[in-house]
């Protein structure tokens, strides 16, 4: 029989410690557990809601449903992340936030070596029950690498075998175990490093020497080779496109640099489950690591897969929002109500990090943060025009005489003061921004239609054949804009 919907009441402590566990989010989608050693102040519950985006405090100390998470045993690097944002927000006593998603008691889709199925929620979902087995000491080192599938050959069983003459005892399973993993493909450089031998004569250089001989005669504009896993080669110049100043509120501009080419090739000594401890797996977080690289918009995933378009990292420590906002300083706007939905989390914290401080509440002046307010109906923003309903009330609040709709994603540089004044200087209802682009192009884009005074007359969302306006040239007109 399905386990029913419903609610445990009452508060409980694990049963192994005196740690708490408390729930925050919706029952029906996600729950954040946070483990604390002791109850939450009314403050730090405040502060949690915010952090979780605005996802309120689930008051019942376990949830009698299906959900999927984290195994108990192991830590994840986002419960490590998250917990390290908590101290920053002065929230003490936090030792793991685990993220559920509700499912039915049936699922499967889920990868059993990560994450469990979990029948409930409750004061327990954290502690342990596995002893740590014996441990093992290998009698026949030949036989336990072969029933252990380590894929060590002759020679290595051999040398384990020389090695546990030495120390004059047997060594241990996880001994074993670690040699065959810091002997995998990846750290081989006992090899390459070691003394080479060609029919009993020894060799001047290791392979690994012979290696690095190659680049070194012929560089060919290598900039950096065989180190930390990665290489680097000359690239073109390239124009960097990045704030005048790294620390304030600043216009972007471009700049020429010399760019490089990062080149890699490798495998892992540590498989993703096998590890010392939950994070140091390398796989894909590795190639990142190495190579440096930079990071609801689908189309910038797995960028946007944990944060909303606005909060994509560029160019370092900033974020795609940052061109709107910096725009908006350096036209002198100082009153910005930031209406947020997906994945806003990161997004948040950005601004009340990088942004409030330059905003002054005892002269008007402010920064804020709108989530859904659900004053109309129960619907999350169906769209920019929808998001501008929902909020009629807090932006009549604020007593504007002009409100400008900026969308957050955009990458541009405007002075946005000359359109106020040219919207002031013609008397019109609705000002919109717009760029004119090819024909061609114009099919990406909603294309409005204007008449010779500039009046929108019309508009197309996307339309494969576009209506276009000729603009007149010196020599005559140009049917492709």
């Amino acid at each position: 029989m399905p386990l029913q919907k419903s609610l445990i009441v009452g508060t409980t402590m694990a049963s192994n410690s005196k740690r708490m566990i408390h729930f925050f989010g919706n029952l029906n989608s996600t729950v954040f557990a946070v483990q604390t050693q002791d109850q939450i102040t009314e403050e730090n519950s405040k502060k949690l809601v915010w952090l979780f985006g605005n996802q309120p405090k689930i008051e019942e100390s376990a949830i009698a449903d299906f959900f999927i998470g984290p195994r108990a045993t192991m830590i994840t690097p986002w419960s490590t992340n998250a917990v390290e944002i908590t101290q920053n927000m002065g929230i003490e006593g936090i030792t793991r936030i685990e993220m559920f998603e509700n499912t039915s008691e049936h699922c499967t889709d889920y990868d059993p070596m990560l994450s469990q199925k979990y029948p409930a929620l409750d004061q327990d979902i954290f502690t342990i029950h596995i002893k740590p087995e014996k441990i093992l000491n290998i009698d026949d080192i030949a036989a336990y690498n072969k029933a252990e599938g380590l894929a060590l050959n002759q020679e290595e069983v051999t040398y384990l075998e020389n090695l546990a003459t030495r120390l004059g005892r047997k060594l241990t399973d996880s001994e074993v175990f670690g040699f065959s993993q810091a002997n995998s493909e990846h750290c081989r450089h006992k090899i390459f490093n070691g003394t080479f031998i060609i029919d009993d004569e020894e060799m001047p250089s290791s392979l690994f020497k012979l290696i690095k001989q190659t680049s070194k005669e012929h560089p060919n504009g290598i900039v950096s080779a065989y180190k930390d896993n990665v290489a680097f080669i000359k690239g073109p110049i390239a124009t960097q496109f990045a704030p005048k100043a790294p620390d304030v509120p600043a216009y972007y501009e471009t700049k020429d640099f010399e760019s490089v080419i990062s080149l890699k090739a490798e495998t892992h000594n540590f498989p993703t489950t096998v590890e010392p401890f939950n994070g140091a797996a390398t796989g894909s977080g590795g190639e990142i690591r190495d190579r440096l690289a930079g990071g609801k918009g689908s189309r910038l995933d797995p960028l946007t897969r944990d944060r909303a378009k606005p909060a994509v990292p560029f160019g370092g420590t900033y974020r795609i929002v940052d061109f709107v906002l910096s725009n908006c300083l350096n036209s002198g706007l100082r009153r910005l109500l930031l209406f947020t939905q997906y994945k806003a989390m990161s997004l948040d914290r950005h601004i009340n990090l990088g942004w409030r401080k330059y905003f002054c509440r005892e002269l008007g002046e402010f920064i804020d943060i709108v989530p859904p307010q659900q004053r109309i109906d129960e619907n999350w923003y169906q769209g920019t025009a929808d998001a501008v309903y929902q909020n009629i009330y807090v932006i009549e609040q604020a007593q504007p005489e002009l409100v400008m709709i900026l969308a957050g994603d955009h990458i541009y540089k405007m002075d946005y003061s000359r359109m106020v004044e040219r919207h002031s200087r013609v008397g019109a209802d609705l000002t919109i921004g717009a760029l004119r682009v090819d024909k061609e192009h114009a099919r990406e884009f909603g294309v409005m239609q204007v008449d010779s005074s500039s009046r929108v007359i019309g508009f197309e969302e996307k339309s494969p054949k576009p209506k276009t306006r000729a603009m007149t040239k010196p020599n005559g007109t140009d049917p492709k804009r």
